[in-house]
């Protein structure tokens, strides 16, 4: 198969270990001072960093593209050179062995979501966590690099949607009302999710669901001072 500009890859069957990878690879072409282009797979750990200045979907695609004997590409070829572990792998020409590599996904034919949003969709819909440079959208938090990708024609699905949204419904206090009240948030949450009322409406049920829950637990606090006070 041909290298796709604008594709990333990942590697078959063994590939080297050490703490310089990201196992995300994709294709460089580039043309040295004597016209003889070179043709690599580099690891996008090594790749060099883009500095924040791809800030939009075309630019992530364009600097993929021009890897292709183009603005990007000395970088990335280079960019080995820079580090201990050297991962990339020399290539004699712009074809790539299927039983070697696998493509998965022509960026082209996605769009970027984000950490939340991208649940919503199904596995085959979506990849997670693709870093195209050196510390590309890294989470100080936990670690993890790279952004999330939808293909462009993929739909929410409904159960991923209701499994999504319930997580952001929490209680705070356990008793009868909080329990059944719980299990009535599921029930809206699943019916939205299987199409059935308007969205609007069910988002509005569900906050006059939260806001009952706080004034049972206001109502609940009132009765346990009143006790107090007659003892």
């Amino acid at each position: 198969m041909k290298m796709i500009f604008g594709g990333v890859y990942k590697r078959k069957g063994y590939d080297t270990h050490n703490e310089q990878h990201y196992y995300i690879y994709i294709p460089v072409a580039y043309k040295n001072k004597d016209g003889v282009i070179r043709y690599r797979m580099v690891d996008t750990y090594e790749a060099e960093r883009h500095f924040g200045t791809a800030k939009t979907m075309e630019d992530r695609i364009k600097y993929l593209e021009q890897a292709n004997c183009g603005e990007s590409s000395w970088g990335i070829y280079h960019g080995p050179s820079e580090y201990y572990y050297q991962n990339y792998y020399n290539l004699p020409s712009d074809e790539l062995d299927e039983k070697e590599w696998e493509l998965l996904a022509d960026l082209h034919d996605y769009k970027p979501v984000d950490d939340r949003e991208v649940y919503d969709y199904l596995e085959k819909d979506k990849i997670m966590y693709i870093p195209l440079w050196h510390e590309d959208h890294y989470r100080w938090g936990n670690g993890l690099v790279g952004l999330h990708y939808v293909k462009k024609d993929a739909k929410k699905d409904g159960y991923s949607v209701y499994r999504n949204a319930l997580s952001n419904y929490s209680f705070d206090f356990d008793d009868w009302r909080a329990k059944n009240l719980e299990e009535t948030c599921k029930d809206v949450l699943e019916n939205m999710a299987l199409g059935y009322g308007k969205k609007k409406e069910i988002k509005n049920m569900i906050k006059k669901i939260k806001k009952y829950l706080q004034l049972s637990k206001e109502y609940d606090q009132f009765c346990k001072k009143l006790n107090r006070r007659k003892k």
